[in-house]
């Protein structure tokens, strides 16, 4: 069972996993220009990958099927020399534009000859 630590709202927030090339920006053309980056943090390497994968996704020294697909597929996008940000949208932020990306997640929203969605979702 995976239990959430800190800080808690009655709001939501959905999350989001990409992958784009190393020395771009990290901004993503949506129906509006959005720094992904400023919404997340970047992970450049295989070493981060495996830090932030075991903070967040190890339970009992293990990883479940779904979080290990997103493991390999954010670990082949950096072994193929991009960067991949993971990070969220919450829908209280008072930015209209994170809360739209927040029930709709980036899917359709984004120009993915630029970004690959390795993994977002929306809202409720």
């Amino acid at each position: 069972m995976k239990i959430r630590n800190g800080f808690v709202s009655n709001s939501s927030s959905s999350s989001f996993i990409v992958s784009m090339n190393k020395g771009e920006d990290y901004k993503a053309t949506i129906t509006f220009e959005v720094d992904l980056a400023e919404m997340g943090s970047k992970i450049e390497n295989i070493e981060q990958l495996l830090e932030y994968s075991k903070e967040n996704w190890y339970y009992n020294g293990e990883m479940d099927d779904y979080d290990k697909e997103r493991y390999d597929k954010m670990k082949s996008m950096i072994e193929a020399g991009k960067i991949v940000i993971v990070g969220s949208f919450c829908d209280d932020s008072g930015d209209p534009k994170e809360s739209l990306l927040c029930y709709e997640g980036l899917e359709g929203h984004v120009d993915e000859s630029k970004v690959c969605i390795i993994h977002s979702d929306g809202g409720y």
